[in-house]
């Protein structure tokens, strides 16, 4: 009876490390979809600014003609 609970209890804790695995699996993928989610806006920002530069370059370039 004692192997019997010692059993069921090592079982309960094995599905909860099992468990707990798998929300920090999911945790790590959600992260890291954020991470390239954030790194695609911080490409598009940075492509921008020197977009920016260039068109303002230009103007200061025809404004002195």
């Amino acid at each position: 009876m004692e192997n019997e609970r010692a059993a069921e209890e090592q079982k309960r804790y094995d599905e909860s490390v099992l468990s707990l695995a798998e929300e920090q699996k999911k945790a790590k993928e959600t992260l890291r979809q954020k991470n390239m989610e954030f790194q695609k806006k911080l490409d598009l920002k940075q492509a921008l600014e020197l977009e920016i530069e260039r068109l303002t370059g230009a103007k200061n370039v025809t404004e002195q003609m």
